[in-house]
Protein backbone atom coordinates (compact mmCIF):
# COMPACT_ATOMS: atom_id res chain seq x y z
CA UNK A 1 0.00 0.00 0.00
CA UNK A 2 0.99 3.55 -0.58
CA UNK A 3 0.11 4.91 2.85
CA UNK A 4 -1.12 2.83 6.48
CA UNK A 5 -4.73 3.80 5.76
CA UNK A 6 -4.43 0.66 3.41
CA UNK A 7 -7.46 1.92 1.00
CA UNK A 8 -8.00 -0.38 -1.90
CA UNK A 9 -7.21 2.75 -4.49
CA UNK A 10 -3.60 2.56 -2.43
CA UNK A 11 -2.45 -1.23 -3.28
CA UNK A 12 0.97 -1.19 -4.95
CA UNK A 13 1.56 -4.78 -5.30
CA UNK A 14 -0.33 -8.16 -4.23
CA UNK A 15 1.29 -11.50 -2.90
CA UNK A 16 -0.76 -14.25 -2.10
CA UNK A 17 1.06 -16.63 0.27
CA UNK A 18 -0.17 -20.08 0.96
CA UNK A 19 1.49 -21.20 3.79
CA UNK A 20 3.63 -19.17 5.95
CA UNK A 21 5.56 -21.48 7.50
CA UNK A 22 7.25 -22.56 4.07
CA UNK A 23 7.86 -19.42 3.14
CA UNK A 24 9.76 -19.12 6.55
CA UNK A 25 11.72 -22.00 5.90
CA UNK A 26 12.88 -21.80 2.65
CA UNK A 27 16.84 -22.07 2.24
CA UNK A 28 19.33 -19.93 0.84
CA UNK A 29 19.22 -16.22 1.16
CA UNK A 30 16.35 -14.99 -0.09
CA UNK A 31 14.52 -16.86 2.84
CA UNK A 32 16.62 -15.86 5.55
CA UNK A 33 15.65 -12.47 5.92
CA UNK A 34 12.33 -12.81 5.43
CA UNK A 35 11.95 -16.14 7.52
CA UNK A 36 13.53 -14.16 10.40
CA UNK A 37 11.40 -10.92 10.17
CA UNK A 38 7.87 -13.28 10.14
CA UNK A 39 8.89 -15.78 12.54
CA UNK A 40 9.75 -13.22 14.92
CA UNK A 41 6.02 -11.39 14.03
CA UNK A 42 4.65 -14.70 14.29
CA UNK A 43 5.99 -15.08 17.95
CA UNK A 44 4.99 -11.32 19.11
CA UNK A 45 1.49 -11.43 17.75
CA UNK A 46 0.35 -15.27 19.05
CA UNK A 47 2.96 -15.85 21.76
CA UNK A 48 4.08 -19.11 19.99
CA UNK A 49 7.90 -20.03 19.79
CA UNK A 50 7.73 -22.76 17.13
CA UNK A 51 7.90 -20.94 14.25
CA UNK A 52 10.80 -19.10 15.51
CA UNK A 53 12.77 -22.01 16.82
CA UNK A 54 11.94 -24.02 13.14
CA UNK A 55 13.30 -21.48 11.19
CA UNK A 56 16.37 -21.07 13.98
CA UNK A 57 17.32 -24.62 14.05
CA UNK A 58 16.84 -24.43 10.18
CA UNK A 59 19.67 -22.20 10.42
CA UNK A 60 21.66 -24.19 11.95
CA UNK A 61 20.67 -22.94 16.11
CA UNK A 62 21.13 -25.22 18.49
CA UNK A 63 17.78 -24.37 20.27
CA UNK A 64 14.83 -27.09 21.45
CA UNK A 65 11.47 -26.82 21.52
CA UNK A 66 9.54 -27.11 25.28
CA UNK A 67 8.44 -30.30 24.22
CA UNK A 68 12.08 -31.78 23.97
CA UNK A 69 13.03 -30.66 27.49
CA UNK A 70 10.33 -31.39 29.01
CA UNK A 71 11.11 -33.24 33.00
CA UNK A 72 9.16 -36.73 31.57
CA UNK A 73 9.73 -38.71 34.59
CA UNK A 74 8.20 -36.16 36.44
CA UNK A 75 5.18 -35.56 33.51
CA UNK A 76 4.94 -39.41 33.86
CA UNK A 77 4.66 -39.56 37.82
CA UNK A 78 1.61 -36.83 37.65
CA UNK A 79 0.18 -39.31 34.24
CA UNK A 80 -0.32 -41.62 37.41
CA UNK A 81 -1.27 -39.36 39.47
CA UNK A 82 -4.42 -37.90 37.26
CA UNK A 83 -5.33 -41.37 36.99
CA UNK A 84 -5.61 -41.82 40.13
CA UNK A 85 -7.49 -39.40 41.27
CA UNK A 86 -10.06 -39.65 38.15
CA UNK A 87 -10.48 -43.86 40.01
CA UNK A 88 -10.11 -42.58 43.88
CA UNK A 89 -11.57 -39.16 43.63
CA UNK A 90 -9.76 -38.59 46.73
CA UNK A 91 -6.41 -37.19 47.29
CA UNK A 92 -5.88 -38.54 50.23
CA UNK A 93 -7.02 -41.89 49.50
CA UNK A 94 -4.46 -44.70 50.36
CA UNK A 95 -1.74 -45.58 47.43
CA UNK A 96 -1.13 -42.19 45.80
CA UNK A 97 1.51 -42.11 43.71
CA UNK A 98 3.19 -39.10 45.14
CA UNK A 99 3.17 -40.91 48.19
CA UNK A 100 3.71 -44.80 48.06
CA UNK A 101 3.58 -46.55 50.94
CA UNK A 102 7.57 -47.85 50.55
CA UNK A 103 9.59 -44.94 52.03
CA UNK A 104 12.08 -45.15 48.93
CA UNK A 105 9.93 -44.69 46.49
CA UNK A 106 8.12 -42.14 48.36
CA UNK A 107 11.72 -40.64 48.95
CA UNK A 108 12.04 -40.39 45.12
CA UNK A 109 8.41 -39.20 44.40
CA UNK A 110 8.97 -35.93 46.35
CA UNK A 111 12.16 -35.24 44.92
CA UNK A 112 11.06 -36.09 41.67
CA UNK A 113 8.50 -33.54 42.88
CA UNK A 114 10.36 -31.05 43.39
CA UNK A 115 12.48 -30.51 39.81
CA UNK A 116 11.82 -28.29 37.55
CA UNK A 117 8.78 -29.30 34.71
CA UNK A 118 11.51 -28.01 32.53
CA UNK A 119 15.19 -29.24 32.35
CA UNK A 120 17.42 -26.24 31.74
CA UNK A 121 19.49 -25.03 29.17
CA UNK A 122 22.71 -24.90 28.79
CA UNK A 123 21.88 -21.95 26.38
CA UNK A 124 20.03 -19.72 28.77
CA UNK A 125 21.59 -17.25 31.01
CA UNK A 126 20.68 -14.86 33.40
CA UNK A 127 22.84 -11.26 33.12
CA UNK A 128 23.24 -8.23 33.68
CA UNK A 129 24.48 -5.75 31.02
CA UNK A 130 24.73 -1.94 32.57
CA UNK A 131 21.96 -1.23 35.35
CA UNK A 132 19.35 -3.96 33.85
CA UNK A 133 19.12 -8.04 33.82
CA UNK A 134 18.32 -10.25 31.05
CA UNK A 135 17.63 -13.92 29.87
CA UNK A 136 20.39 -14.24 27.18
CA UNK A 137 19.92 -16.98 24.82
CA UNK A 138 23.48 -17.50 23.22
CA UNK A 139 24.82 -19.99 20.94
CA UNK A 140 27.86 -20.15 18.20
CA UNK A 141 25.73 -18.18 15.33
CA UNK A 142 23.14 -16.49 17.42
CA UNK A 143 22.56 -14.50 20.81
CA UNK A 144 18.72 -13.12 21.81
CA UNK A 145 18.15 -10.96 25.04
CA UNK A 146 14.69 -11.06 26.49
CA UNK A 147 13.45 -8.65 29.71
CA UNK A 148 13.76 -10.27 32.97
CA UNK A 149 10.58 -9.52 34.57
CA UNK A 150 7.75 -10.09 31.33
CA UNK A 151 10.86 -12.22 29.08
CA UNK A 152 9.63 -9.61 25.98
CA UNK A 153 11.94 -9.68 23.42
CA UNK A 154 14.36 -7.38 23.21
CA UNK A 155 17.33 -8.17 20.65
CA UNK A 156 18.51 -10.63 17.96
CA UNK A 157 21.55 -11.16 15.94
CA UNK A 158 21.77 -14.43 13.85
CA UNK A 159 25.02 -15.09 12.02
CA UNK A 160 25.40 -16.44 8.42
CA UNK A 161 27.36 -17.32 5.75
CA UNK A 162 26.18 -14.19 3.76
CA UNK A 163 26.61 -12.04 6.64
CA UNK A 164 24.36 -11.00 9.84
CA UNK A 165 21.09 -9.98 10.85
CA UNK A 166 19.94 -7.43 13.42
CA UNK A 167 16.69 -7.24 15.05
CA UNK A 168 15.78 -4.77 18.11
CA UNK A 169 12.08 -4.25 20.07
CA UNK A 170 11.84 -1.01 21.36
CA UNK A 171 8.77 0.72 23.82
CA UNK A 172 6.19 -2.11 23.98
CA UNK A 173 2.50 -0.79 24.86
CA UNK A 174 -0.42 -2.50 24.53
CA UNK A 175 -2.10 -1.81 21.13
CA UNK A 176 -6.20 -1.69 21.47
CA UNK A 177 -5.82 -2.09 25.66
CA UNK A 178 -5.68 -5.96 25.12
CA UNK A 179 -2.20 -7.00 22.78
CA UNK A 180 1.19 -5.60 24.22
CA UNK A 181 3.60 -5.52 21.18
CA UNK A 182 6.88 -3.26 20.65
CA UNK A 183 5.72 0.02 19.21
CA UNK A 184 9.52 0.07 16.92
CA UNK A 185 11.25 -2.57 15.41
CA UNK A 186 14.69 -1.94 14.29
CA UNK A 187 15.63 -4.69 11.24
CA UNK A 188 19.09 -4.57 10.30
CA UNK A 189 19.53 -6.49 6.86
CA UNK A 190 22.29 -8.57 5.56
CA UNK A 191 23.81 -5.02 3.47
CA UNK A 192 24.01 -3.64 6.83
CA UNK A 193 20.89 -1.34 6.13
CA UNK A 194 18.60 -0.47 9.47
CA UNK A 195 15.06 0.04 8.84
CA UNK A 196 12.89 1.55 11.44
CA UNK A 197 9.53 0.16 11.40
CA UNK A 198 6.41 1.52 13.49
CA UNK A 199 3.57 -0.42 14.55
CA UNK A 200 0.44 2.35 14.07
CA UNK A 201 -2.25 -0.33 15.23
CA UNK A 202 -3.09 -4.17 15.65
CA UNK A 203 -6.11 -5.71 14.06
CA UNK A 204 -7.04 -9.19 14.45
CA UNK A 205 -9.74 -11.00 12.48
CA UNK A 206 -10.99 -13.86 10.72
CA UNK A 207 -12.22 -13.90 7.04
CA UNK A 208 -14.81 -16.04 5.78
CA UNK A 209 -14.54 -15.04 2.37
CA UNK A 210 -13.26 -17.44 -0.10
CA UNK A 211 -9.57 -16.71 -0.76
CA UNK A 212 -9.53 -16.83 -4.71
CA UNK A 213 -12.45 -14.24 -4.57
CA UNK A 214 -10.59 -12.23 -1.88
CA UNK A 215 -7.45 -12.23 -3.96
CA UNK A 216 -9.68 -11.32 -7.14
CA UNK A 217 -10.63 -8.12 -5.31
CA UNK A 218 -7.08 -7.17 -4.76
CA UNK A 219 -5.78 -8.02 -8.30
CA UNK A 220 -8.58 -5.66 -10.09
CA UNK A 221 -7.55 -2.86 -7.57
CA UNK A 222 -4.22 -3.00 -8.72
CA UNK A 223 -4.73 -3.12 -12.14
CA UNK A 224 -6.91 0.23 -11.75
CA UNK A 225 -3.92 1.50 -9.77
CA UNK A 226 -1.65 0.65 -12.32
CA UNK A 227 -3.39 2.93 -14.67
CA UNK A 228 -2.16 5.73 -13.13
CA UNK A 229 1.49 7.31 -12.50
CA UNK A 230 2.51 6.88 -9.09
CA UNK A 231 5.92 7.46 -7.89
CA UNK A 232 8.52 4.85 -7.10
CA UNK A 233 7.80 1.89 -4.84
CA UNK A 234 10.54 0.55 -3.08
CA UNK A 235 10.69 -3.08 -0.52
CA UNK A 236 12.43 -3.84 1.84
CA UNK A 237 14.29 -7.51 1.06
CA UNK A 238 12.47 -9.62 4.50
CA UNK A 239 9.18 -8.58 3.23
CA UNK A 240 7.35 -11.21 1.42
Amino acid sequence: YDSPEMKPEQIREVNVVGNLNNQVNQKGIEGVEKGLFYSILNSLFFNDGEMIVGFLRSRGVGIRFNKEVINKPKVKLLEKYKDFLATTHSANAPGSPLAPADETARTQARALMKEPFLVESPLVKRIKEKDKFYWKVDSDNFSAYFTNEKRAFERLDLHTSWGNLTVYCKDYMLFDGVHEFPKYMYFKDLNGVFYQIEWLSIKYYSSKEDNSKSTEKYLEALKKNQETERELFFKPSFIL
